[in-house]
């Protein structure tokens, strides 16, 4: 059974249909009475938290966390060869439940597809994509549940070699089922300054070549089911902007999605990122600020948001951050934010050489057999915390009382009824304490928690733990988390948690 549908991580619902003030409780926390118990005016607590049980918003695909990686990858990641996949990759794709394998990226633009035999690739084209990859990417859905987001080269622009990779390529490989969409290049708002296309190739441009690829594709018999998504821009960009625009002109071509890329921080101009600047409320609200203003229009044409390229830093991250506990706790905020943002997937980037990668592997050949070395970074660890929320809606929860230290908080309808409160601590300075937690309708019944630590921010993956247990490097497998029990503290229902530094807390409250 995977590790998203046990009772602990499991169904983490996600989705957000209410306002910040809408709870029916006094600040105190006095929304209700719970029998026996101290009354909650004398509960000793650092931080206050509300949750609302009564009003639920939207619900997510199961498929909301995914994995994005680079063409290059696919055989260090996945396997050589189809008969011999990766089986500890396969572990930890299967411990997050069901979810979407974005192959592209950087690479997308440089990796083509051999027409024929006898045909030459392209100038600029280093990495030819061969049937038998593409039938590995293949089979590790078939074997996992989760389904392909497959770049398609929009540099070398061919309507009619995209035709060709699709019909001869992909469809032969996928004919058995695992395919989500294609997407058609990567940040083309970039195209210029890349010496892809002229100064003068701008957005209306790249629209009438995104819908080229599009209506070829969909010309064919062997073809005409496939999805397609875009425009694949940075929310940060300029051509973010333009996503009406783009959303107009692709019109009902566009039945994949919406897809943008998303890193909060930027690395590109050097410098240090300490973990201050990942834990900062001011970068994650950024970021569900733009997703929310990408959702709304998507929704109105009837498309879901994806955020198919993110990571904590762009350009490969920074060490001492990316690849610290801090990125488990900021991953945690980050994805419930852009879910309570309208998000419906988002995939986490892994790239060869950068720091923000949730999983990193490497193979080598031994006795004529290939090995693979593949382990995680902390950011997996709150993956697998917000993995499987399909069947869950959001919930409001705040901060009613701030305390020594920062605490983020969300809040989800699980569909087996449970509450889940998730509570971050945001300090970096060594802080906790206790927090107590008031849902809107108290319950009698003793409340679980299980609790993902480490010994500081800058601990790395084998420090840290989720309820006491790790992923075994061997193989991938992650075993039942340990959850402790809270009983009701007060009259009022409320549960008070130990928040300590470097930590975060999953509440799961029961149902009624």
């Amino acid at each position: 059974m995977p590790l998203g549908r046990s009772l602990i991580v499991s169904v983490v619902a996600l989705g957000l249909g209410c306002s910040a003030g809408s709870l029916d409780m006094d600040d105190d926390g006095t929304g209700g009475a719970a029998d026996g118990g101290i009354d909650d005016a004398d509960l000793a607590r650092d931080v206050t938290v509300l949750v609302d049980v009564d009003q639920v918003g939207r619900t997510l695909p199961a498929d909301f966390v995914g994995v994005s990686l680079e063409y290059p990858l696919v055989g260090s990641y996945l396997g050589r060869d189809p008969a011999q996949l990766n089986s500890a990759f396969k572990r930890l794709l299967r411990n997050l439940g069901s979810g979407t394998l974005r192959v592209g990226g950087t690479s997308t633009d440089s990796s083509c597809w051999r027409t024929s035999s006898d045909a030459s690739l392209p100038a600029g084209c280093n990495i030819e994509i061969s049937s038998n990859s593409l039938r590995i990417i293949a089979r590790t859905m078939q074997e996992t549940g989760w389904r392909a987001i497959l770049g398609v080269d929009l540099n070398h622009y061919s309507p009619s070699t995209a035709l060709d990779y699709a019909r001869d390529g992909v469809a032969v490989a996928f004919a058995e089922g695992g395919l989500f969409g294609l997407e058609f290049g990567n940040e083309p708002n970039l195209y210029p300054s890349q010496d892809r296309r002229p100064d003068t190739y701008d957005h209306a441009a790249f629209v009438n070549e995104w819908n080229a690829y599009a209506d070829a594709i969909h010309s064919n018999g062997s073809t005409a089911s496939m999805r397609f998504l875009g425009p694949v821009v940075g929310a940060r960009s300029a051509w973010f902007e333009l996503l009406p625009s783009f959303l107009t002109g692709a019109g009902d071509r566009l039945d994949g999605g919406v897809a943008v890329h998303d890193f909060p921080l930027s690395g590109c101009e050097g410098g240090p990122h300490p973990a201050a600047d990942l834990l900062s409320d001011e970068a994650i609200a950024e970021s569900g600020r733009r997703a929310k203003i990408a959702a709304e229009p998507a929704a109105v044409t009837g498309a879901e948001l994806m955020i198919d390229q993110s990571g904590s830093i762009s350009c490969g991250g920074a060490d001492g951050a990316s690849n610290r506990f801090a990125s488990a706790l900021w991953g945690l905020d980050y994805l419930l934010t852009l879910a309570e943002a309208g998000a419906s997937r988002v995939d986490f980037h892994n790239m060869r050489g950068s720091f923000y990668d949730p999983i990193v592997s490497t193979e080598s050949m031994v006795d004529g057999k290939w090995i693979y070395n593949t382990r995680v970074l902390p950011i997996y660890y709150a993956m697998l915390l917000v993995s499987r929320a399909g069947g869950g809606r959001l919930l409001e929860a705040r901060v009613s009382q701030d305390g020594p230290f920062p605490v983020a908080v969300h809040a989800v309808r699980a569909s087996d009824g449970t509450t889940l409160v998730f509570l971050i601590n945001k300090d970096t300075e060594g802080a906790g304490g206790s927090v107590a937690v008031t849902p809107s309708q108290p319950r009698a019944a003793a409340a679980s928690a299980i609790v993902l630590r480490a010994p500081d921010l800058e601990a790395g993956a084998g420090e840290v733990t989720l309820g006491g247990k790790k992923v075994d490097e061997m193989t991938g497998a992650m075993s039942q988390p340990n959850a402790d029990e809270l009983p009701v503290a007060s009259n009022a229902g409320t549960y008070l948690v130990d928040l300590r530094a470097a930590s975060a807390v999953l509440l799961v409250i029961p149902a009624e």
